[in-house]
């Protein structure tokens, strides 16, 4: 038995200690227990003669000592009402300081025994809960991709006919302002979706595409806003003519998340200006997009720390962040003085267009056939628009709304399709057999998926069924655009 012992100034309690000595237990240091640098079955607490001294000693040692660590005070009290005080305060039972070795010995037993049975069925119910808790989180989690999809779906009906309808140059410009901002409040509901399914998902790269960082934090507006202190204001310095930059854009979603929130938690309840910048710089030769997170508040002293809040929750939220950014080969470097701090994170730009030459690209095709598309999807609301959308981009179109109608009107058209773009989840016929009897009847084929799940669980459903292409719903114009001519052209 490992016992901790400690005693109070003027407690009277060396012949108490002297008989403890006497018992076959091994002694345990009091500092080592406080600073969880030791474990032991129990802490006996010798008292001061005060009561009201003692019940202060109590409660000052349950603070101190892990909360399971059964806690033993022994003193000279008999009556009733001043041990049930003493155990009021905190303490688990008491023990009168007269009481013989022998008799001693066999209470620290007995309660060592009830103390180890106590807290095995303490840890079975822990993990009976914890048990609980992962399957509702299973079910939650389920349940929050499921209604994503769904969510998805509607948005990309909202988008696209707003995208639609902003296509005519004779609107009036109150219409017109009232459709952008639909169409603006459609693009942020689908980044907090984006937001919600990402910390959903597990940690590491997914896949990697050219990304617009500008674009990224841009889209990112809103659930920036709603994530940082009322009282810390956003200010946005973006280079519009950068270069791409190759990553898996959730988690570069998440870097940025991470790093603006650590810095509205380090300007603290005063809070500040954030300011966002991205720019572009060559070292070494070699073109560099540079992410710079600046936050400033006078009432910062100097030599604030590198991690600015200095929190549990803020050092593992930049350690995170940190992962995320070795995961794209580069680091966050931090500097601070005595009125803020700047996080900086350099990508390696991909070498390709500027993320200003690529969306004209994108969106340069217009006016002349690009391609013959069968579109298949279950919702008509989302089926319509990007039929719309694909027609108005050159393409011409048919259409089914299940993976059977599918095949049928690819039986009759097989010869002259380009690309097939269906939805992952269609009632009857599922996705991944709908794809096997298409490339079956034709070889050669471009099949890309599209989904309100996303790219993580698309694959996984997909496993082992090469060369689909995906598009997260819901997507702009130029974007699923953008997919299908890349697609036709390799």
């Amino acid at each position: 038995m490992k016992i901790c012992f400690c005693a109070a100034r003027e407690s009277g309690s060396d012949a108490f200690r002297q008989r403890l000595q006497a018992l076959d237990v091994e002694w345990v240091d009091a500092a080592a227990i406080a600073t969880g640098g030791a474990w032991c079955d129990l802490c006996l607490l010798a008292l001061p003669s005060s009561l009201e001294d003692s019940v202060v000693l109590i409660r000052e040692y349950r603070q101190l000592l892990a909360e399971p660590l059964p806690l033993i005070v022994c003193g000279s009290w008999a009556d009733s009402q001043s041990v049930s005080s003493l155990l009021a305060a905190g303490a688990d039972d008491y023990l009168p300081v007269d009481l013989e070795t022998q008799q001693l010995g066999l209470r620290l037993h007995i309660f060592s025994q009830q103390a180890a049975q106590r807290s095995a069925t303490t840890v079975g119910g822990r993990l009976d809960d914890q048990i609980v808790r992962a399957q509702r989180l299973e079910t939650l989690a389920s349940l929050t991709g499921s209604i994503a999809h769904d969510y998805n779906n509607l948005l990309s009906a909202i988008q696209g006919n707003a995208e639609l309808a902003l296509m005519d140059r004779t609107l009036d410009a109150p219409v017109r302002y009232s459709l952008e901002q639909i169409n603006s409040a459609a693009h942020r509901a689908a980044e907090i979706t984006r937001q919600i399914l990402m910390f959903r998902g597990g940690a590491g790269l997914k896949s990697t595409q050219p990304v617009n960082l500008s674009q990224l934090i841009r889209e990112m507006g809103e659930l920036l806003r709603v994530s940082i202190a009322r009282n810390c204001r956003i200010e946005y310095r973006l280079g519009r003519t950068l270069p791409l930059v190759t990553g898996d854009p959730l988690r570069l979603r998440q870097l940025v998340m991470t790093v603006v929130t650590n810095a509205s938690k380090a300007l603290g309840p005063g809070g500040g200006v954030i300011q966002i910048r991205t720019d572009q710089q060559d070292e070494a030769g070699a073109a560099q997009v540079i992410l710079e997170v600046k936050y400033t508040h006078a009432g910062l002293h100097p030599g604030w720390p590198a991690t600015p809040s200095g929190t549990a929750e803020s050092l593992s939220g930049l350690a995170a962040a940190g992962v995320i950014a070795r995961e794209h080969g580069t680091v966050i470097t931090t500097a601070t003085d005595g009125s803020g701090g700047t996080h900086r994170v350099p990508f390696a730009a991909d070498g390709g267009p500027t993320a200003e030459q690529d969306a004209r690209a994108m969106l340069g095709e217009y006016g002349r056939s690009a391609g013959t598309i069968l579109l298949i999807d279950d919702e008509e609301a989302v089926r319509v628009a990007a039929h719309r959308l694909l027609r108005r981009a050159g393409y011409t179109v048919f259409e089914a709304a299940s993976g059977e109608e599918g095949l049928a009107v690819m039986a009759q058209v097989a010869p002259a399709l380009d690309a097939v773009l269906v939805d992952l989840n269609l009632p009857g016929m599922e996705c991944r057999e709908l794809l096997g009897e298409m490339r079956r009847l034709r070889q050669d084929l471009r099949l890309v998926v599209w989904s309100g799940f996303p790219e993580e669980a698309a694959r996984e459903q997909l496993a082992g069924f090469p060369d689909v292409a995906f598009i997260e719903k819901p997507t702009q114009l130029g974007e699923l655009v953008g997919v299908l001519q890349r697609m036709l052209r390799s």
